[in-house]
């Protein structure tokens, strides 16, 4: 996950979406970055194992992740949460110089002019040393799931008469194999905060709890009126939760 700007959503995506597509593997992330530390945000999490480097020790990350490759017989998944300008074209460089290719590369970007630029150059830079990169744009931030309205918030990108501004979107068509929409959603700061744990364990236990919604209705009516008056009011977000996933999952494809 990896761009030349910084403050495009890298690592959000890293810890808290991307998990999302990979319920039933072991899920390894490793945050090489210079300026950031995320480890609090998601100490508790019980799906997510969680790793920060520094960019100067990139190499180690980067062979605990080959370690990894080599020995999970396909059951886990590695991310790697680039830090912004620098930082991305390093670990790039160390991607390069060990030679991996074909890896899959997010690129998120919001909406100004200057993160289109840079998207632009950090995808140039993955081709410039793997042709067969599975390169995915993200569009973070997105308002809904309705194409005039991700228009109008990505003028930068889709071009705006009104402005006079010119598509982009050409620029990056023969480069990229998707573009995906990430929903703003405030639920990953909240439970970070509240729980330090990643949006992907509160909807396993939002999941669990919904599909099964009888049963566990009648262990709160169990507990007494006021244990069950408080998990029903919790329970509205567990809706919240669950459904913002499921939008998620439905929609984001890597491949």
């Amino acid at each position: 996950v990896c761009n030349t700007k910084g403050g495009e959503g890298k690592s959000m995506v890293s810890i808290q979406k991307l998990p999302l597509l990979f319920i039933d593997k072991n899920i390894f992330i490793f945050e090489v970055d210079n300026n950031n530390n995320s480890k609090k945000l998601i100490q508790n999490s019980e799906k997510v194992n969680f790793k920060t480097f520094r960019v100067n020790d990139g190499l180690d990350a980067l062979d605990e992740v080959e370690f990894n490759t080599l020995t999970s017989k396909d059951d886990c998944i590695n991310i790697i949460d680039c830090g912004g300008g620098d930082d991305t074209m390093k670990v790039l460089g160390i991607l390069n110089e060990k030679e991996l290719k074909g890896l899959t590369y997010v690129v998120p970007i919001t909406n100004s002019i200057s993160n289109v630029d840079n998207a632009i150059q950090t995808i140039d830079t993955i081709l410039e040393f793997d042709k067969t990169a599975n390169i995915n744009l993200v569009l973070n931030r997105c308002p809904a799931y309705d194409f005039i309205a991700i228009k109008e918030k990505f003028k930068a990108l889709f071009g705006n008469e009104e402005f006079g501004l010119n598509s982009r979107i050409e620029e990056f068509q023969s480069k990229i194999r998707n573009i995906n929409y990430i929903l703003e959603t405030d639920l990953p700061d909240i439970i970070s905060s509240k729980h330090q744990y990643s949006l992907l364990d509160a909807y396993l236990k939002a999941k669990l709890i919904i599909e099964n919604y009888d049963v566990v209705k009648e262990e709160w009516l169990k507990a007494g009126k006021d244990e069950y008056l408080k998990n029903i009011k919790l329970n509205r977000i567990n809706k919240r939760i669950y459904k913002y996933c499921n939008t998620f999952i439905e929609n984001f494809k890597l491949d």
